[in-house]
């Protein structure tokens, strides 16, 4: 029996096109990877209408002074190059929730400049809704937000600051982030409902340590959110310590 017979070789027109065709798988792959990074981080502040707009100030504020924190400048600067990449959302009721501030990478390199620079958009961000209390919409548009941006973190996290909460539980919406490898954590801010660590802990966290760390009032919030930080950049589980410097002398 005759050997079959060989395969015609490729011309210049199909070595070219079977370049291309390569080129342009490997750019979709690198696409749907994503920038690596160490962490994903939303963080999701309250902007309904039981916060006043002292109370939305001291957030705004106090997620700039965490930023400063020696410590937690320290945490972004271990992480390493990858760094983090990191975006603020503001939620209340329904579909009601907006990005304060994109999407924005930083590793606290070059004296931590890009952390100041996250720090003042922050600080300067303007409130851009208010209305009802969605705990389920805010973890819904965060982990939309994950999943559209153009970074790929080793660890996803969505942090979820509020004094209240009404209608529907977030259980649903929590579960759907989990199974795709969200980790949500609560910051509850009590002046308006003692019991809100407790719902957050039953109805709102999930996903790989996550936890709920409680503020008193709205005063406590810088701090709170300092150890929130601490705890979401490293990894891990850290103990409760007294306010930094930076925090003291800005009250």
């Amino acid at each position: 029996m005759p050997p079959p017979p060989k395969p015609p070789k490729a011309g210049p027109l199909g070595s070219l096109l079977a370049a291309a065709g390569l080129i342009v798988g490997l750019g979709l792959a690198l696409a749907q990877e994503g920038e690596p990074v160490a962490l994903e981080l939303v963080l999701a502040l309250d902007s309904s209408s039981s916060v006043s707009a002292e109370e939305f100030d001291l957030q705004r504020r106090g997620i700039a002074l965490a930023f400063r924190d020696p410590a937690v400048r320290k945490a972004i600067a271990d992480l390493g190059e990858p760094g983090l990449a990191v975006a603020v959302l503001q939620w209340s009721g329904g579909r009601m929730q907006r990005l304060a501030v994109e999407w924005t990478r930083i590793t606290g390199a070059a004296g931590g400049q890009d952390i100041d620079r996250l720090a003042a958009a922050v600080a300067s961000s303007a409130r851009l809704l208010t209305g009802g209390t969605s705990l389920g919409g805010a973890v819904r548009t965060a982990l939309a937000e994950i999943e559209a941006n153009r970074f790929e973190g080793r660890r996803k996290v969505i942090d979820v600051s509020g004094d209240g909460f009404t209608g529907l539980s977030p259980r649903r919406e929590r579960d759907r982030a989990v199974e795709r490898g969200v980790t949500i954590n609560g910051l509850a801010i009590l002046n308006e409902k003692p019991e809100l660590g407790l719902y957050y802990a039953a109805h709102l966290i999930g996903g790989p340590g996550a936890f709920v760390l409680t503020a008193g009032s709205y005063e406590d919030f810088a701090e709170a959110m300092r150890d929130k930080l601490l705890q979401e950049i490293s990894g891990f589980t850290v103990a409760t310590t007294p306010p930094s410097a930076a925090l003291s002398d800005a009250r």
